[in-house]
């Protein structure tokens, strides 16, 4: 059922608490440094290539009215032609923007992961809740994490250009188009819609079935600096879809849906990477803690368990599985 029921006792295993980290200001300082350049990251990753594609397609554009056009563009012509259809005549470059997308955010996303695990050295396989923990690897993980990373980059450039070419966008740019009250309740609006559907859309992934099939793939790594965007793709593309949305059906200022997109897909991301104990109680007992951004939807459904530190490295757990 997609509605699990409240966690019950399981059977012994043999366990090993974890101590609470160290707290001191040295610890606090690196910890805010840490999470800064991780929001800084994904925000480029998603800017740069995933979010918005408007860019790639003027870049692309500029450069096929250049009289210099480069060796590049040229082999890259004779590969991936243009449409012809007559719908996709207004970009005809829609291609190379698709390929340029994937490629960028894929350099991009790899060169800052390098840059915060050479930092931080946050790359040390961590034994955590993972159900597979034994076959996850930096390697694989930095392969799967490329490929969700070019996927989605290529999707959003696709509906990027579907919104250029089309010109239909629920997002505005001048406040008193709406008026200031309605960008002061924009805010906590959006911030709820992303709210609940990451809430139900994560806990409709915990049914047997989909937990089996899709969601277990989130579950598989062990905590790597590569492991943050390792998922199935159609989780990938559901969490894209999910923050694309309010675009074609909410009048949103477009400063409200950066600000609040940026920070709910970087939690949603980073759910399955942490070491707190709201997520490591979702990894032990994976029917509760369903929430990323806040604990309101669990605590209204009556799936919040939070123990400070009363969680145990174990053996893997399948809760969701068949026994």
């Amino acid at each position: 059922m997609i509605f699990l029921n409240p966690p019950r006792e399981r059977n012994a295993r043999r366990k090993k608490k974890r101590p609470p980290p160290p707290e001191n200001d040295e610890g606090l300082c690196m910890g805010i440094l840490q999470t800064s350049l991780n929001m800084g990251f994904i925000v480029l990753v998603f800017v740069i290539g995933s979010t918005k594609g408007e860019w790639l397609i003027d870049i692309v554009k500029y450069v096929q009215s250049t009289d210099n056009a480069t060796t590049i563009g040229f082999s890259i012509d004779e590969f991936l032609p243009s449409m012809q259809w007559p719908e996709f005549r207004r970009v005809e470059s829609l291609p190379k923007s698709l390929l340029y997308s994937a490629l960028l955010s894929v350099i991009f996303y790899n060169v800052l992961i390098g840059i915060w695990f050479w930092i931080f050295n946050c790359g040390k396989q961590r034994k955590g809740f993972g159900d597979i923990e034994e076959d996850s690897t930096m390697f694989y993980d930095a392969v799967f994490s490329s490929f969700n990373v070019a996927l989605l980059s290529a999707v959003s450039a696709l509906i990027a250009w579907f919104t250029y070419s089309k010109g239909y966008s629920r997002l505005y740019t001048d406040v008193s188009d709406r008026g200031w009250l309605y960008f002061a309740v924009s805010v906590p609006a959006l911030f709820l819609y992303h709210e609940i559907i990451t809430y139900y859309r994560h806990r409709t992934l915990h049914s047997p079935a989909l937990y089996k099939n899709v969601h277990f793939w989130r579950h598989w790594p062990k905590q790597t600096t590569w492991s943050l965007m390792v998922m199935h793709p159609v989780e990938s593309v559901l969490i894209l879809l999910q923050s694309l949305l309010p675009i074609f059906i909410i009048p949103t200022h477009i400063a409200v849906y950066f600000l609040l997109t940026m920070y709910t897909v970087h939690n949603d991301l980073v759910f399955h990477s942490s070491e707190k104990p709201f997520q490591q109680n979702h990894k032990k007992y994976k029917d509760v803690n369903f929430g990323a951004s806040s604990v309101l939807l669990d605590w209204a459904c009556g799936t919040l368990l939070f123990d400070a530190y009363n969680t145990y490295y174990s053996e893997p757990n399948y809760h969701n599985k068949e026994e």
